[in-house]
C-alpha cells in the first residue's frame, strides 16, 4: 500500500521523535504491526505499536537500519530495525526547524567534523539556515530546488560513508539477527548501497566542477558555516554564499530539480 508523502511525513515525525532515543528499536509483534521498545523496561512492552506498511516505507527511504543490541537485555527475537543515519539526519532537521524539542536539547550531538575543523551540533545544517534566511525582498536565499540538491548530495555522502563518524560496521551488520536475509547477504546489500551511493556523489562532484566541489563537501556533508569555509579558502566575507549558490544551482541542474533557461 503507497503511503501519502504527507502522511508519511507526519508519522515519521511522531514515530523518529521516541526511535531516536539511543538503544530504541523496532520489533515486529505480529498482525502486520511493530511495537517500539524502549532501553528502560528492556523490551518487556512496546511504548507504541507502528503499521508494517510504514515501516516498509521508512526502510525504503534507507531511514532504517538492522537493529544491532548492545546487551543481552536489548536483543528482540526477530527481525528488527533502528534509525539509520540518513534517518536520524532527517528526524534531526525536521526538529530543528520548529526548535528542539527537550530530548534533542538534552542530547544534542556534538562532534569533531571531518579534518579537525571545529565543532558542530548536527541538529543544525547550514543549509537549511541559508534555504529559511530572507532577503529584503522577502525571498529565501536558496530555492527549495537548490536546497534539495544539497540535501541529496549530503545523502549520498552518508549512504557511501566517507565521513570518518559514518563508516558501517558491515561485519556487524551480516550478524544482525534477520529472518529475510542471510548474514552474508546483508554485508553485500551494505556493500552495494555504499558503492552505487558513491558513485552518485563522485558523478554530481564532476559535474559541478573542480572549482566548486570544495565549498559543496565543507557545508552540505561536514556541516561546516560558511565563515569557516571562507577563512579556509582565504576568501573574502560574504563571498562564500555567492560560490555555494552558483555551486547549488549547478548541481540542482545535474538532478534535473530545476529547468535550466535558455
Amino acid at each position: 500500500m503507497k503511503i501519502a508523502h504527507g502522511e508519511l511525513t507526519r508519522e515519521a515525525k511522531r514515530i523518529f521523535r521516541r526511535l531516536a532515543e539511543p538503544g530504541t528499536y523496532l520489533s515486529p509483534l505480529g498482525e502486520k504491526k511493530y511495537g517500539l521498545f524502549v532501553p528502560r523496561n528492556r523490551g518487556r512492552k512496546p511504548v507504541m505499536k507502528v503499521e508494517e506498511s510504514l515501516v516498509d516505507a521508512f526502510c525504503q527511504k534507507d531511514w532504517l537500519k538492522v537493529y544491532l543490541p548492545t546487551d543481552e537485555f536489548q536483543a528482540p527475537q526477530a527481525e528488527s530495525y533502528q534509525l539509520s543515519e540518513v534517518g536520524l539526519a532527517w528526524w534531526r532537521r525536521q526538529a530543528a526547524e520548529v526548535g528542539a524539542m527537550p530530548f534533542q536539547r538534552q542530547h544534542q550531538d556534538i562532534a569533531s567534523v571531518a579534518g579537525g575543523k571545529g565543532r558542530v551540533n548536527h541538529g543544525e545544517s547550514p543549509l537549511a539556515w541559508l534555504h529559511h534566511r530572507k532577503g529584503k525582498d522577502g525571498k529565501a536565499f536558496l530555492s527549495d530546488a537548490e536546497f534539495d540538491a544539497g540535501e541529496q548530495f549530503r545523502i549520498d555522502f552518508t549512504k557511501a560513508q566517507l565521513g570518518p563518524s559514518l563508516t558501517a560496521n558491515w561485519e556487524a551488520q551480516a550478524r544482525g539477527r534477520t529472518k529475510r536475509a542471510s548474514a552474508g547477504g546483508l554485508a553485500l546489500d551494505a556493500t552495494h548501497t555504499a558503492l552505487m551511493a558513491r558513485k552518485r556523489f563522485d558523478q554530481a562532484k564532476d559535474a559541478v566542477g573542480p572549482g566548486l566541489q570544495d565549498i559543496l563537501v565543507d557545508v552540505c556533508c561536514h556541516l561546516q558555516r560558511l565563515e569557516g569555509v571562507e577563512k579556509t579558502m582565504c576568501w573574502p566575507q560574504r563571498s562564500g554564499k555567492v560560490v555555494l549558490k552558483i555551486a547549488l544551482d549547478r548541481l540542482a541542474h545535474h538532478y534535473r530539480m530545476t529547468r535550466s533557461e535558455n
